[in-house]
């Protein structure tokens, strides 16, 4: 389903892109771009940002307090954080694919590495902010 949103508005965009470009759209292809980076991207990105914030906060009180429950609520905060960032899979400007950030590959690199995550969890290795830093994103995924 989510690829199927990304597809579709990956063709209107395509559309617009196409009336814009032969003259029979009433905007520019400037305007276009303008509009799709400042009201589409920037609100998807503040969405992003506001559900990692609510997914941080899941976090932290699932480590204060781990329980089922907590583990839900986490689990739920994270899908909904993913959602909006496959959203914006189709943003390929700015710090999601130009170095030095290039944070699209750091936050959604897939597929995860499984079996070293188990390993990481179950493993004796000690487990804090500077271990975790040091690991690659296909351990860490969506952070």
């Amino acid at each position: 389903m989510k690829h199927l949103l990304s597809f579709i508005l990956s063709i209107t965009l395509l559309l617009l892109l196409v009336r814009c470009l032969d003259g029979s759209g009433s905007g520019s292809l400037k305007a276009l771009a303008r509009a799709l980076s400042e009201e589409w991207a920037l609100t998807e990105m503040e969405n992003f940002r506001n559900r990692t914030e609510a997914l941080a906060e899941q976090c932290t009180a699932l480590c204060l307090n781990p329980s089922d429950t907590g583990i839900e609520g986490a689990r739920e905060a994270w899908w909904s954080a993913r959602e909006t960032l496959k959203l914006l899979e189709i943003v390929q400007f700015g710090p999601i694919s130009e170095y030095p950030d290039r944070l699209g590959p750091k936050l959604d690199d897939w597929p995860a590495n499984a079996s070293a995550i188990e390993e990481l969890v179950e493993g004796e290795d000690v487990l804090n902010q500077a271990s975790f830093d040091a690991r690659g994103s296909a351990l860490r995924g969506l952070p």
